[in-house]
């Protein structure tokens, strides 16, 4: 997860309203383990904007844990009614939650592939350094 700007935070907490209204429509029964961990993180982006706090590196790793518990193997997203295709009355209210879904989920892969690219870079630049120190 990339640091994100202001307006950037703004959007995933309308995004994880949105996915929380959507739940709540849609459940007439149990709210899903998902609910809550997607509640923690709209509200602790809340907390964030309206604190001032600067320091973004402890907001990223609340995120990405409550994110992690949102998506978890057995009782997560994934493992929720409401993947199953088949539970919905139109194919599009499916389509709607999986999209915003990925929307979500984007914030937080970015993090991976820019790091990895970061750490090769790094890597490109130490050899290079380590090369051309010794052909001096």
């Amino acid at each position: 997860m990339k640091e994100m700007s202001q307006k950037e935070l703004i959007f995933l907490k309308d995004m994880l309203k949105k996915v929380q209204k959507f739940i709540r429509e849609r459940e007439s029964g149990r709210i899903p383990y998902c609910y809550v961990q997607l509640e923690y993180m709209f509200h602790n982006i809340e907390i964030y904007l309206q604190s001032g706090e600067q320091n973004f590196q402890l907001l990223r790793e609340i995120l990405q844990r409550d994110w992690g518990n949102a998506n978890h193997q057995l009782i997560g997203i994934s493992s929720s009614k409401l993947m199953d295709t088949a539970s919905y009355e139109k194919i599009e209210d499916a389509i709607q939650f999986m999209r915003m879904i990925t929307e979500i989920d984007a914030f937080f892969q970015e993090d991976a592939g820019t790091e990895e690219l970061d750490a090769e870079e790094n890597e490109e630049d130490e050899t290079f350094l380590r090369v051309s120190q010794s052909n001096r």
